[in-house]
């Protein structure tokens, strides 16, 4: 009898930063488009015999909106119609305009929870049976992602304070889980975010994203070239980058349903709204 093989997910030392002296908080701000949907988002609903904490997690829990893996740009969800749902955006290239990134119009019909201990496995997809198994012990998984269409989706796991995003490779035996990128304390951070509901980040790493049940999201960016000169008075040395965190405050009082990051923007989905915040206004 075959026994899988016990293996460990290996950190890549250079993706880490010891120094990194956290996130300071940015003012600066973000435009943010508002579109009202025809009809609202089909919510699953729990039945009567359905009532334990893992059937409310499971249920509250549900990302109603999802992004194209080929064309970021675009995004799906379901209405309460029967509708699969499709907005494709394209922003004003010239924001001193007052014109709306997207109308009503613009939509159009188409035709996991983890315990305190978990482990990570490898299947063999001919016979079914698991092949590799990593023990995560207090290694939370945080999120998923898709970075590559081609490969399968990226996942994120806490390590120690850091949160690091690991790409699996179904054809590379000896390195089956490569470790792409590291978002720096945000392991510690989003601990701290007690009414937090969905965590995404970017395809290209450049920044994480998390929002609360109502109204809050909080974006996490990575370290950057500062424009100015600043100094680190208790170790006396220049500080090159720093990370800046930003929050968006939504105009509504419904629950948010659905979120998803890309590398310029974001989407959040209430019951009666999208809304789509612009991250990297540079691009």
């Amino acid at each position: 009898m075959e026994v899988a093989a016990n293996c460990s997910l290996r950190v890549k030392r250079p993706l880490l930063d010891p120094r990194f002296e956290g996130y300071k908080l940015s003012l600066e701000p973000l435009p943010c488009y508002q579109l009202e949907l025809d009809a609202a988002v089909a919510e699953v609903k729990l039945r009567d015999d359905q009532y334990t904490l893992e059937h409310m997690h499971a249920f509250g829990m549900y990302n109603y909106l999802h992004c194209d893996s080929w064309y970021q740009d675009s995004v799906y969800y379901i209405d309460t119609l029967g509708r699969i749902m499709n907005l494709t955006v394209m922003l004003n290239p010239n924001p001193d305009k007052e014109k709306p990134p997207c109308n009503a119009q613009e939509l159009e019909e188409c035709d996991i929870f983890f315990e305190e201990s978990s482990s990570l496995c490898r299947f063999d997809g001919n016979t079914l049976k698991t092949t590799h198994v990593v023990n995560l012990g207090s290694n939370q998984y945080l999120f998923s992602v898709i970075v590559d269409p081609k490969e399968m989706p990226c996942f994120c796991l806490r390590h120690d304070v850091d949160a690091l995003l690991w790409q699996p490779h179904s054809s590379k035996q000896d390195d089956m889980w490569e470790h792409i990128a590291t978002f720096n304390a945000l392991g510690y951070v989003q601990a701290s975010k007690r009414d937090k509901k969905f965590f995404a980040c970017a395809p290209n790493y450049s920044y994480a994203a998390l929002c609360e049940c109502l109204r809050r999201v909080f974006i996490y960016r990575q370290p950057a070239p500062m424009s100015t000169v600043l100094y680190n008075r208790k170790e006396g040395r220049q500080v090159g980058q720093v990370a800046k965190q930003q929050v968006a405050s939504l105009e509504t009082n419904d629950p948010i349903l659905g979120f998803q990051a890309t590398n310029e923007r974001l989407f959040v989905l209430t019951t009666k709204n999208l809304f789509l915040i612009k991250v990297n206004t540079e691009n």
